[in-house]
């Protein structure tokens, strides 16, 4: 997909994400160029610091951003489902991006709960990194969690469980 929008467009990736997605949704330290390995958590796996790597498969690996900017994307998805003026994406397509399409997936969203409950969700996992973006589909609740350890998932469902517990919306 990468190459395809590429060739298609004559724009590097990494601009046509920027421009497209990351800057009109609100995610302004978000990137696909490297970052300075001292401006970032280093990698971890099996408990070890590991040296950084670099993934030329942009679209796959190698979005670097803060929680910050998942919880800007994740709003921006919320203001499309309510329909708001300006918003991200039009209404519909927010709608099938929640509207399980296979199994308990969305259009590239995991899909839980039902009713005024009912949640969205996107994980990210790399070489020495952990994360979640979880929102409500009918508010704007959005959390977002990351980890620097390949073994942050005890981390990443202990947060989740700690919102469920202390809001008024659940996290499957």
């Amino acid at each position: 997909m990468q190459q395809l929008l590429e060739d298609v467009t004559g724009w590097r990736f990494a601009d046509l994400a920027a421009e497209l997605v990351l800057r009109p949704a609100g995610m302004a330290t978000a990137s696909y160029a490297d970052p300075d390995p001292a401006d970032a958590a280093a990698p971890h796996v099996q408990g070890r610091e590991q040296p950084w790597r670099f993934h030329p498969e942009l679209s796959a690996a190698g979005l670097w951003c803060t929680p910050t900017d998942l919880l800007h994307l994740a709003q921006a998805i919320q203001a499309a489902l309510a329909r708001e003026t300006g918003a991200l994406l039009p209404g519909a397509l927010a709608q099938e991006m929640v509207t399980p399409q296979l199994g308990d997936w969305g259009l590239a969203l995991r899909v839980s709960g039902g009713g005024d409950a009912r949640t969205f969700s996107h994980g990210g996992e790399n070489y020495g990194y952990e994360s979640a973006m979880i929102g409500t589909v009918h508010g704007q609740n959005p959390a977002a969690i990351m980890t620097s350890s390949d073994q942050g998932v005890p981390v990443l469902q202990a947060m989740a469980a700690a919102i469920t517990a202390n809001s008024s919306w659940h996290v499957s």
